[in-house]
């Protein structure tokens, strides 16, 4: 009996030896699996905070764009409020333009009108000239007439004063 005992007991003791390895490898396996782990997470923690680090610079940046947005934005709308003055003013430019364009028209048309006046005008004092002168050059014959007929005149009283 004591050696069936021992041998209970031998066997006891190998299997609780067995059970002991199986634990024990099962525990290596699983402290291998947790290294892993603490490895991956250490791995995630560092990407983690390299993401972090560039998410707070895109961050940084995307205040910087909002604001040089915003700024954009408002020149865009100060450029379109001085856009529509100078439309404004482009239309009131058309509209005199325009007005100096039908001025221009009646000047020139009323020049048109005074030219053709003078132009008339013109035509009748020529015609007055040209009478004036054949009148100038009648007149001017008959006071030659004149004035042969009178030293005519005069040379025949004188004549018979003279003793030929």
């Amino acid at each position: 009996m004591t050696s069936m005992i021992r041998r209970s007991t031998y066997a006891s003791v190998l299997l609780f030896s067995a059970q002991s390895f199986n634990s024990s490898s099962r525990m290596a396996t699983e402290l291998a699996k947790m290294l892993v782990a603490g490895t991956h997470a250490s791995t995630l923690s560092a990407k983690s905070a390299s993401d972090l680090a560039s998410s707070s610079t895109y961050a940084e940046k995307a205040k910087v764009d909002k604001f040089e947005a915003e700024s954009l934005h408002a020149h865009a709308i100060e450029l379109e409020l001085e856009s529509e003055k100078d439309v404004a003013l482009a239309k009131a430019d058309r509209v005199e333009a325009d007005e100096f364009t039908t001025k221009a028209v009646s000047e020139e048309t009323e020049a048109d009108a005074s030219m053709a006046e003078a132009t008339a005008e013109e035509a009748l004092f020529l015609e007055e000239r040209e009478k004036g002168l054949a009148e100038t050059a009648e007149a001017a014959r008959e006071h030659a007439e004149t004035e042969t007929d009178a030293f005519m005149t005069g040379f025949c009283e004188f004549i018979p004063f003279v003793d030929l």
